[in-house]
């Protein structure tokens, strides 16, 4: 049982349901959240020769993918980069023994946990590169199936975007990558007449 809430604690969530069977409580792995299996490379985020990138880079590399900073909203960031700090603080206390042995078979080396200093600067980093939400002031009818679509299935992973950050073009790209995602994430995919209702809404709301 040690091995495997060890483990649990490394990959996130994929060992959930084995721990639910053993410890008869799923709440150690799933407060974990889920690690991101694909992520950006590091040359290729904003800004990335700054020092507030390069050490977002650096920490949040330790464990899974680096993600995209546009993968969240400001707010959520603030709150999942204080559930990893707690995580790698955690993990680098349990560097030897068990812990160890695990993250050497991972191929990875001891975490290592942020300074106050380094927290704040890579909040501050994730909020100024953040996914830019929506203003629901400037929609026309919150009724229409299109919004409620679109924000039903937006909203299971992060806050809905503002669609004026795309065009009409680049919209179905965006909507492709967000079905990896979504299939990433285990969450409910949206139906062919969904997807369409949600890129109506996009469509009809974007930057051109």
């Amino acid at each position: 049982m040690v091995l495997l809430i060890a483990i649990c604690l490394i990959t996130g969530t994929a060992f959930t349901a084995s721990a639910s069977r053993m410890m008869g409580d799923g709440k150690m792995c799933s407060m974990m959240g889920r690690m991101p299996k694909t992520g950006v490379d590091p040359e290729n985020l904003p800004e990335a020769e700054s020092s507030e990138a390069k050490t977002y880079a650096k920490f949040c590399s330790q464990c899974h993918a680096l993600p995209n900073p546009r993968r969240n909203s400001a707010k959520d960031w603030k709150a999942l980069v204080e559930r990893m700090d707690a995580r790698m603080r955690m993990m680098s206390r349990m560097g030897g023994g068990m812990m160890g042995m695990i993250k050497r078979m991972m191929g990875r080396g001891r975490v290592e946990a942020m300074t106050t200093k380094e927290k704040e600067a890579v909040i501050a980093y994730l909020e100024k590169h953040a996914l830019k939400t929506l203003d629901k002031s400037k929609i026309a009818s919150l009724d229409a199936p299109e919004y409620k679509t679109f924000e039903k299935i937006c909203s299971q992973c992060h806050e809905p975007p503002d669609p004026s950050v795309h065009t009409k073009s680049e919209w179905p790209r965006v909507v492709r990558k967000m079905e990896e995602n979504i299939k990433e994430a285990g969450v409910e995919a949206p139906s062919p007449e969904e997807k369409e209702l949600m890129l109506e809404f996009l469509r009809l709301n974007s930057a051109d």
